[in-house]
């Protein structure tokens, strides 16, 4: 564990869900999420959320909403969704 004050979290790439974690020293480690893949995206962004939070909270006093952060915070409810839609499609019609 490391204090905020002295490292600083980037998104380094998007596409293949990697972060980039800077200390103080200069020394640079980038991050790939793994997880499942049915959730992995939303996890992914719900990284992204944190690290613009972190960035612009205290400059600016607070994070905006945007669409993207509100369909950040839906991921639970997509995966339930999902799933009763798995669970539909297994049980035959009588």
């Amino acid at each position: 564990m490391f204090p905020l004050r002295f490292v600083q979290l980037f998104v380094h790439d998007e596409r293949h869900q990697q972060l980039k974690v800077k200390f103080q020293t200069g020394r640079t480690f980038y991050l790939q999420l793994r997880g499942r893949s049915r959730t992995r995206e939303c996890e992914f962004g719900q990284w992204v959320r944190l690290v613009y939070r972190l960035r612009f909270h205290s400059a600016q006093g607070a994070a905006p909403a945007t669409q993207e952060t509100w369909a950040l915070g839906n991921c639970e409810e997509e995966e339930d969704d999902e799933d009763e839609d798995d669970e539909a499609d297994s049980d035959p019609d009588p």
